[in-house]
């Protein structure tokens, strides 16, 4: 009996001294966040950006506190506070209150009727970077249903979770992080989501990242080297947050050989990179679907008023719902259409076989139609 209690109270002091750590752990962060804002205000335009630099990673955690130091009566905080809630496509509260209710019917619907549903979603502005910052704050049973909602919106189609010894939400993070068709701003909330709680996993695709190996569509927000920076203080928040013993990568750093430092400080590192070995990163197996229509060319595809198109294919989905040359396509399948590279993601994100809703501009008068998806046969 004196053993017993000895033993449970042994485990109701480990209890209590972990439940102290992380409340501790939890004070240290919000006291660091406070020091970040502080340095904004800083005399120093060195300070001023690193601190800007670090809090660009983090900040979709701290969006209330991001919300009152745009307030401050210090201009450098409120201008640079502001220009992460902006970076961080901050919904309004109306908007915010609307897509709540879709995500909550989401959440109750059945697989059948999600589809219509998110592109519901999908014609609001900033729904997908919404959608991420609310998953980065879910945790357990609430969290992956809040990534199947992501890989839903994103993709069209439920998520199949056969990777069982990964979380769902941090595949499907990881799944948008390499889609060369996501928009550059997605991929960018991603990879901050990834920073909270990504495994060594996702630390070796965030690597691959940063070393310029994933390529990403030509779209008219897309840098590059932007994205390459980024990507590369993901990696050193998540080094520090998993407290892997491997040298964070500097500027000029060979990543292959962080790479390889990773792999001997981890059998989980190791075996992703083996399995990454043995595919080409952003390698599309299989047919691709096609809407069938033809790029004019020049500027007018970049006008923010939709992509005009120079005609149809014949036998195509495009050519059997009349779409006709000098059409402007405004939306299909609930993705917004400013210019043709919005419309190339919007197609790479239909499903085969499917129809789907497609607005269009005809000589000035909008009009809608259904065009079904084919298969494009002469590209593997």
């Amino acid at each position: 009996m004196k053993r017993m209690l000895f033993v449970a109270l042994c485990l109701l002091v480990c209890v209590t001294a972990s439940a102290q750590q992380s409340v501790r752990g939890e004070q240290q962060k919000k006291a660091d966040i406070e020091k970040l804002l502080r340095q904004l205000a800083s005399e120093d335009w060195r300070t001023r950006k690193r601190a800007y630099k670090a809090l660009e990673v983090v900040a979709d955690r701290y969006v209330p506190r991001l919300k009152k130091a745009a307030l401050s009566t210090d201009l450098e905080v409120r201008v640079r506070a502001y220009s992460l809630l902006r970076y961080l496509m901050v919904v309004p509260p109306e908007t915010e209150a609307r897509l709540k209710e879709l995500a909550k019917e989401f959440l109750a619907a059945p697989d059948h009727k999600r589809r219509e549903i998110v592109r519901r979603m999908r014609a609001i502005d900033g729904a997908a970077n919404w959608l991420i910052l609310c998953l980065a704050q879910k945790q357990g049973l609430e969290a992956r249903k809040w990534a199947v909602l992501l890989h839903w919106f994103q993709f069209g189609r439920p998520f199949l979770w056969k990777e069982r010894k990964f979380t769902v939400e941090e595949l499907v993070l990881v799944k948008i992080v390499r889609d060369k068709f996501a928009y550059p701003a997605v991929r960018f909330a991603a990879l901050r989501a990834l920073a909270r709680f990504g495994s060594v996993r996702a630390i070796v695709t965030v690597a691959h990242m940063a070393a310029g190996k994933v390529p990403f569509y030509r779209y008219r927000d897309a840098d590059q080297q932007k994205f390459k920076h980024f990507a590369a203080r993901v990696v050193k928040a998540m080094l520090k947050r998993l407290k892997i013993p491997v040298e964070p990568p500097g500027e000029d750093t060979n990543w292959t050989d962080f790479l390889d430092n990773l792999k001997e400080a981890s059998k989980e590192a190791k075996a992703e990179l083996e399995r990454l070995g043995g595919e080409k990163l952003r390698k599309r197996l299989g047919v691709r679907p096609l809407l069938g229509v033809y790029f004019s060319g020049g500027d007018e595809n970049r006008v923010g008023e939709g992509a005009q198109i120079a005609g149809t294919k014949p036998g195509t989905g495009a050519a059997e719902a009349g779409l006709e040359t000098n059409d402007v396509i405004t939306s299909i399948d609930g993705w917004r259409v400013r210019c043709w590279s919005d419309l190339v993601h919007a197609v790479r994100h239909c499903q085969i076989g499917e129809r789907v809703p497609l607005t269009l501009l005809r000589n000035g008068e909008e009009k809608s139609a259904e065009v079904v998806i084919t298969a494009d046969t002469e590209r593997n």
